[in-house]
C-alpha cells in the first residue's frame, strides 16, 4: 500500500477479493483516507518509475473502507478497503483463504510485507520481505480477545520491521492467512487474529459491496463460512 503521490510503501495489505483488501486500521489516515493505493504483483513498487514495472503489476485506488469498531486496540487493528476496480489474478498473485481456526503456541509461520529484516536495514523497506518465526499467543487486556506475537527466530533473525498490515501465514499447506500486523515494539511484532475477527471481515466486505443487502440469505451463508472467502496474496515469491 502506498499513497497516491508516492510509490514508497507505507503499509502492507492482503486482498480479500479482487475489489477488497484487508490491512491495519491505522494505515488508513482519517484526515485523508482515500489517499491510498494498493499495488499487487510487484516486489519493488517504489521502482515503478524507473522502468522496471512487471507485466503482472496491478494498481488500484482506495474508494471506500470499513474500520473495526475496536480498531484502537492492537487486537482489532483492522480495516477493509474497497478498490476502484478489481485486481486480476496472475501467475504472481495466488489465493490464500482467511483462517477459520487459531494457531497453536510455537507454530512456525511466515511473515510477509514491505518492511525490513533488520532494525538498521534502511534500504530494504523498498522491497517485499518475508521471514519464518515461531508464534506466541497473548491475551488483550482491553477487549478480552487474543493476538499473536512474533519474536526473533532460532538464528537470531528479527521479524519484518515496518510491516504494518502484512499477513501471517502458516508454512505448510493448506495455506491460511492467520493474522495482520498491527505494529511492533523492540524485537516484537503484534498480529491481529484474523480468525477471531473473521465474521466482522466478511460482514465488512458485504457492506462495502451492497449496504442494503448485507443481511441477505447469500450474505448470511458467507458469514457462516459456507462460502469460501479467499485473500489474494503474492506468495509465489516465498518459495
Amino acid at each position: 500500500m502506498t499513497t497516491k503521490t508516492s510509490y514508497d510503501p507505507i503499509c502492507s495489505a492482503v486482498l480479500l477479493t479482487g475489489l477488497h483488501a484487508l490491512t491495519a486500521a491505522h494505515c488508513i489516515d482519517d484526515d485523508s483516507p482515500f489517499d491510498r493505493r494498493i499495488i499487487a504483483g510487484d516486489l519493488y513498487p517504489a521502482l515503478s518509475n524507473e522502468g522496471k514495472t512487471p507485466r503482472c503489476r496491478e494498481e488500484r485506488c482506495v474508494v471506500n473502507f470499513q474500520k473495526h469498531p475496536l480498531a484502537s486496540s492492537k487486537c482489532c487493528d483492522l480495516a477493509v478497503v474497497k478498490l476502484n476496480k478489481p485486481i486480476t489474478p496472475s501467475k504472481n498473485i495466488g489465493f490464500v483463504p482467511i483462517a477459520t481456526d487459531q494457531l497453536k503456541e510455537r507454530t512456525l509461520v511466515i511473515t510477509l510485507g514491505f518492511g525490513r529484516n533488520e532494525k538498521n536495514d534502511n534500504e530494504s523497506s523498498r522491497k517485499l520481505r518475508f521471514g519464518i518465526f515461531p508464534v506466541t499467543r497473548k491475551n488483550c487486556s482491553d477487549n478480552g480477545g487474543t493476538s499473536y506475537s512474533i519474536r526473533k527466530n532460532s538464528i537470531g533473525q528479527y521479524p519484518v520491521y515496518e510491516d504494518v498490515g502484512g499477513p501471517l501465514i502458516n508454512i505448510e499447506p493448506p495455506y491460511r492467512c492467520y493474522g495482520i500486523c498491527a505494529g511492533g515494539e523492540g524485537d516484537l511484532n503484534t498480529y491481529v487474529d484474523t480468525a477471531q475477527s473473521r465474521r466482522w471481515i466478511l460482514n465488512s466486505v458485504l457492506v462495502l459491496v451492497d449496504p442494503m443487502n448485507a443481511s441477505s440469505a447469500e450474505g448470511e451463508s458467507q458469514l457462516q463460512g459456507t462460502v469460501p472467502v479467499a485473500c489474494l496474496l503474492i506468495y509465489a515469491y516465498l518459495w
